[in-house]
């Protein structure tokens, strides 16, 4: 009788036992939640990874100030040109320096924030000035007031001919013009009105059939009439943050990221990817909750 009271559980082992169980139990669920988010996660990557793969052909230049953990002012070694270093940015020591953010403030890893005194710069080897040419960037504007009216997202100037992408106004805009003869090509005054939202917006210059096109988060509008712009043959500039000539109006206060130049004309359908990758990315880092995502892709579906 003895022995079996001693094999017998008393009511506060059961208690214990349960209480047990049920720790294991939720180490479980939480376990296997954060299995679901890592694997969502990399499903996300790898449809990136698989959508800039298709395009690598095309990639001139990309910028994308990956490779920081932690918020601090930038130096030039952060502007990589991370498609074989050819155009790798440099930062002037004044007026000001822009700052790597990192995290949920960004649309993947980390991004350059500048505060509307500062820029990059630097000087290519012509594997910008080509034709046709598709630009693509994601920005963040934290200020439309006076002075900062008409920043610039990028721009590439040759001595002659410029291809730029700026917010005029209440519109943004992408121009090609000539600056003996001032022939500009306004493709699509396309809306941006909301400060501190990230913005995927795309360019498509092509001087063979004199076309151009504009896309803000995945949708299209008009193009312009381009005048037969094309670039010369020295070797160019390119700015981001700023226009070349550093007109304080121009310079961006706000941030960008993912900034990538192509040498083709690229098709729709890849841009539209492209934006419902970065949608994805910021909702997965917590740039974006739930409803402001599903509010975008009621948005995007309702403009395609």
């Amino acid at each position: 009788m003895n022995k079996l009271i001693q094999k017998a559980f008393t009511l506060i082992e059961l208690l214990v036992v349960i209480a047990i169980i049920g720790i294991l139990s939720g180490l479980i669920v939480v376990s296997m939640s954060g299995v679901t988010e890592k694997a969502n996660i990399a499903k996300a990557q790898v449809f990136s990874n698989s959508l800039r793969n298709a395009l690598m052909a095309n990639i001139v230049s990309e910028w994308k100030f990956d490779g920081v953990t932690t918020e601090r002012a930038a130096v030039s070694a952060d502007v990589v040109d991370s498609w074989g270093g050819v155009n790798n940015g440099t930062i002037p020591a004044s007026p000001a320096i822009p700052t790597i953010k990192v995290g949920s403030s960004c649309v993947s890893g980390s991004c350059l924030s500048f505060d509307g005194g500062d820029y990059v710069s630097g000087t290519n080897n012509l594997s910008l000035t080509t034709t046709p040419i598709s630009i693509s960037a994601w920005v963040n504007f934290t200020d439309f007031n006076a002075g900062h009216e008409n920043p610039r997202i990028i721009e590439i100037r040759d001595g002659t001919y410029s291809i730029q992408i700026a917010r005029d106004n209440s519109s943004t805009r992408f121009t090609t013009k000539h600056t003996e003869y001032q022939l500009t090509s306004v493709a699509t005054q396309w809306d941006i009105p909301v400060m501190g939202i990230w913005y995927h917006v795309v360019a498509v210059f092509n001087a063979t059939n004199d076309t151009t096109l504009f896309y803000v988060n995945g949708a299209s509008g008009s193009g312009g009439v381009n005048n037969n712009v094309g670039f010369g043959t020295v070797v160019s500039k390119f700015y981001l943050g700023a226009r070349s000539d550093l007109v304080g109006s121009t310079f961006l206060k706000g941030k960008l990221d993912d900034v990538r130049i192509y040498n083709a004309a690229i098709p729709t359908s890849q841009i539209k990817e492209q934006y419902y990758t970065g949608l994805n990315n910021l909702l997965i880092n917590g740039s974006i909750n739930k409803e402001e995502y599903l509010s975008r892709i009621n948005d995007y579906a309702s403009n395609n």
